[in-house]
Parts: C-alpha cells; sequence; structure tokens
C-alpha cells in the first residue's frame, strides 16, 4: 500500500455506501478520544475509496483472505490509523492524508514554489525535458506538479487513468514521468500523466538535474517493444484471419462441387496445399520487414551508425489497415526506420543479407504453414470420421464444414499471430545485438500479471551472455518465444540488453 503522493480527489469518485459511512463515522470518534492527532470524515472517506481502487486495479497487492472491495478499504482505513498513531503496520502510505502537524506529513507544495525566472513556456519538448504544470484545486491555491518526459505524441487518443487527450500535430500531447518535490530534491514516482504541450512550462534549474536513469530508459525501452510488436501482430492478425477464411472458402467451394466426401478429398488436400504455397511467398518479405524494425531498434540503441539513427521513443508505431503491403516492406512499423526497399543494398541496416535472418524467416514460415495445414487436415478428418459414424447426409457435411472452420477464426489467427511475432522479433533483436558488436549481456524480462506462466514469472531477470541460453523450466532456450509450445505459444516476455 505504498504510495509517495496521491491526489485527495479520486479519480472517479463513487458514492460510500450509508453503512461504510457509519462504520467510519464510528472509527474517527473513537480515534479523535485518544490520540493526538485528529481525523475527519474527508481523511478517512479518501482512504476508504483508495483502498477500493486497490482491490479492483491492483488485485496482486490483495491478501488471499480479502474477499470484497468494502472490506480491503475498510482494512486500509484501520491500518492508516494505526499510522497515524505512529504505528504502519507495514511501510507508510497516504502519508498525504495526515493530519496537520503529523512528523510524517510531507511538506505542502506550497512551499515549492514556481520561480518563473527558472522556467519558460514550452512551445515544444523532447523526450527527457524537464516540465511543470499546474492542477487546480478550487478553492485552494492550484499545485504546481514536476515530471520528465517520457513521450511526445502528436496523433491518436491518450488516455491514462480516466482523462483523454486526443493529439494532433497542432496540437501535441507530451506523457510524463511524475517526480515528487520532497525536502528540496525531486524523488521518482510511479505516477504517468499526460497533458497538452501547450500548458506544460521547461524547467531550467531542475533539482538533481540528470537525464533519464537506467531504469526509466527500462521502462521506455519495454513500452516501445510492446507498441511495435502490437503492430506487427494486428497486421499479421489481419492476414492470417484472411488466409483461414480464404482457405475455408476453397475447401467449400470443391465440396460443392463434388457429390461425394471421397471425390472431394484429393481437391480439398490440394487447397490445403495451395495455402501453404501461396502464403509462404507472400509472406517472405513481410517477415524480413519485420527482422529489419526490431534489429535495427536495437542498433539504433547501441549503435545508431550502422541503423537509422539515435534512438528516440517519441512516436507510436501502429497499423492502420489502409497501409499496403508494400508499404509495410518498405517501411515497417519502426518510427525510426526511413524508406527504403528491403531487396537493396541502399538498407541502412543489411539485417537481410545475414543468413540466419534469412534462414529463420523461411524456416519460421515454412513451420508454420506446414503446421497450419496438418491442423486443418486433423480437424478435418475427425469431422468426416464422425459424419460417416452419424449417417450425416453430404449436403449437412459441407454446412457442418463451413461451420467448424469458420468458428474462432480471429482468435486462431491472434494466437498465431502473437507467437510468430514473438519469435521473430526476439530473433531479430539478438541479431541487432550482435551486430552492434557493443552489447555483451542479454536479461529475461517478463510481464509480471496474472497471465504470466508459473515458470515464465520465475525467469524474470536471468541474466546471461549474449551468446548463452537461458533456461526455463527446464528447456534451454537462446530468447522469449522460442522452444516448446509450452514457453512459446502466447509469449509475451523480452529481453533487456546492456554493454556491461
Amino acid at each position: 500500500m505504498t504510495e509517495i503522493k496521491n491526489n485527495l480527489k479520486a479519480p472517479r469518485p463513487f458514492r460510500i455506501a450509508d453503512s461504510v459511512l457509519k462504520i467510519l463515522r464510528a472509527k474517527m470518534q473513537k480515534h479523535n478520544k485518544t490520540s493526538k492527532y485528529k481525523v475527519n470524515m474527508r481523511q478517512l472517506e479518501a482512504v476508504y475509496r483508495r483502498g477500493v481502487g486497490a482491490y479492483n486495479t491492483n488485485p496482486s497487492s490483495v491478501r488471499g483472505t480479502v474477499t470484497s472491495s468494502r472490506q480491503w478499504g475498510i482494512a486500509r482505513v484501520n491500518a492508516w490509523l494505526k499510522g497515524v498513531n505512529g504505528k504502519f503496520p507495514r511501510s507508510p502510505f497516504d502519508l498525504d492524508l495526515l493530519p496537520t502537524g503529523h512528523p510524517k506529513k510531507p511538506k505542502k507544495e506550497a512551499e515549492f514554489v514556481r520561480n518563473a525566472d527558472s522556467e519558460t513556456k514550452a512551445d515544444n519538448v523532447e523526450v527527457g525535458d524537464y516540465v511543470s504544470w499546474s492542477i487546480p484545486k478550487d478553492p485552494d491555491p492550484p499545485s504546481v506538479v514536476h515530471g520528465i518526459v517520457e513521450q511526445v505524441r502528436t496523433s491518436g487518443t491518450i488516455s491514462i487513468g480516466n482523462e483523454k487527450y486526443v493529439a494532433s500535430d497542432d496540437k501535441p500531447v507530451a506523457i510524463m514521468r511524475v517526480y515528487a518535490q520532497v525536502d528540496g530534491d525531486h524523488k521518482r514516482t510511479d505516477r504517468r500523466v499526460a497533458r497538452y504541450i501547450s500548458s506544460l512550462r521547461i524547467i531550467d534549474n531542475w533539482t538533481s538535474k540528470k537525464k533519464l536513469n537506467n531504469f526509466e530508459k527500462k521502462e521506455l525501452y519495454v513500452k516501445e517493444y510492446q507498441n511495435l510488436q502490437k503492430a506487427w501482430t494486428d497486421y499479421f492478425t489481419d492476414e492470417y484471419r484472411k488466409i483461414l477464411a480464404d482457405e475455408r472458402r476453397r475447401i467449400v467451394a470443391v465440396m460443392k462441387l463434388s457429390s461425394t466426401m471421397s471425390s472431394a478429398l484429393p481437391k480439398i488436400d490440394s487447397e490445403i496445399a495451395k495455402t501453404k504455397t501461396l502464403s509462404t511467398a507472400r509472406f517472405k518479405d513481410v517477415g524480413y520487414s519485420l527482422v529489419i524494425d526490431f534489429g535495427s531498434r536495437i542498433l539504433d540503441i547501441f549503435a545508431p551508425e550502422k541503423g537509422f539513427g539515435k534512438w528516440q521513443p517519441t512516436k507510436i508505431a501502429k497499423y492502420e489497415k489502409k497501409q499496403t503491403r508494400r508499404e509495410i516492406i518498405n517501411r515497417g512499423f519502426y518510427p525510426n526506420r526511413t524508406e527504403a526497399p528491403v531487396i537493396s543494398a541502399n538498407t541502412p541496416v543489411r539485417l537481410l543479407y545475414n543468413r540466419k535472418a534469412i534462414q529463420m524467416v523461411d524456416e519460421k514460415l515454412n513451420t508454420l504453414f506446414n503446421h497450419l495445414g496438418e491442423t486443418q487436415t486433423r480437424k478435418l478428418n475427425l469431422l468426416f470420421r464422425k459424419a460417416a459414424e452419424g449417417g450425416m447426409d453430404y449436403v449437412d457435411l459441407v454446412s457442418a464444414v463451413e461451420k467448424q472452420l469458420g468458428d474462432n477464426e480471429l482468435s486462431r489467427a491472434r494466437l498465431i499471430a502473437r507467437t510468430e511475432v514473438r519469435g521473430l522479433s526476439s530473433f531479430a533483436q539478438q541479431q541487432g545485438a550482435i551486430l552492434s558488436q557493443k552489447v555483451k549481456i542479454k536479461t529475461w524480462q517478463t510481464i509480471q500479471d496474472a497471465y504470466t506462466r508459473d515458470w515464465h514469472s520465475n525467469a524474470d531477470g536471468q541474466k546471461r551472455k549474449l551468446e548463452d541460453r537461458y533456461l526455463v523450466n527446464g528447456e534451454s532456450i537462446m530468447y522469449p518465444g522460442e522452444g516448446s509450445g509450452s514457453n512459446s505459444a502466447n509469449c509475451r516476455c523480452t529481453e533487456i540488453y546492456s554493454e556491461v
């Protein structure tokens, strides 16, 4: 329940039940009879709301014996009241709500008065700039908040909490990491906010001024990697769904032109083989483009002279259905990438001409479409066998095949896309790391949430030399997305690279 700073007003206020208000009022009265530091209902309601919010948004912080948000909210109030008396059960929290005069209450923001001579109105900002902005607190004077710019967006809708901002070239939006002002210094918090750049001011004399530290760079690195991976996953999901739908239509068409199952089977096999041939050829250049995106990104971070230039995670990778296949082959989705045909000696990143990369793309596609063909054949054979055993009419069988192949097409396409993109992107990143000739160490990075496999959670933080392999669930693998299905299917892990 540790929090460096919170706004007294909940982001989305909700009405507290009368029965809970009665409990809180009784706790306030009991506390105020014996405590030196008096509390009021406004403070207890704010603590309760934060407890309910934590229960709903951060379930991993909730003890297993807790069964409702109300129970967790009241438990938070009980713990906070103990803290008011100087005995927080664990780490102190909600310190901003402590009564005036309490020794643990943070200094008011009023003590950090804006110095107009040390700040200038922002016309433009870049990642790493130190900025301030105001938050109205009627009827009190507005408070001034400080932060470091982590992203600059010129398109799309940015949603953080309950706030939404629509970014454009005329109204760019900055996303900042909030820094609390404590005892005349700046302390990093876990909060991010978004603001239109026009509302920001550049700070010229930031206390303990520094550029983004390694931890912050790692967060930006992972976030940008996830955005780039999502763009490619969305694209491949769309394409795989088209492939599955087209194959389904062709299989149903040849069955309708046949009068019996035995006469239809050779034609069905031919259509499945046709899918593999056409799809493998179609996706080769796209696969090479994906490798260039992820590989050149690592080069831009560690050896920009070999890539497209210095890494700046200021734009968000995004797939739009209006993009043509040729545009995706030439440009990919990596924002720092300049247009250059992938089959060209002028390609800044020579990953395409790396024999291992070409071999990996070819092997991935061959394995994928062999597997898709085998899975489709297996599903149809099972359906045909059931139809024969049940005496199903041939016309009804055609309808059953159309329904069976059409079910879950989108979810199947997305699972395939996630798995294949993860494997190729991880491979490409390692190729970029090798080509940089600077990266020496790699570290397994796991997304820790309720969907994470236990063995991937345990692998988080494994550090290896670049050429060495990880040990995950008893399997030796070179990078996330490699290995058997238990490790590769739907994997969301990545790697962090370092020079030492």
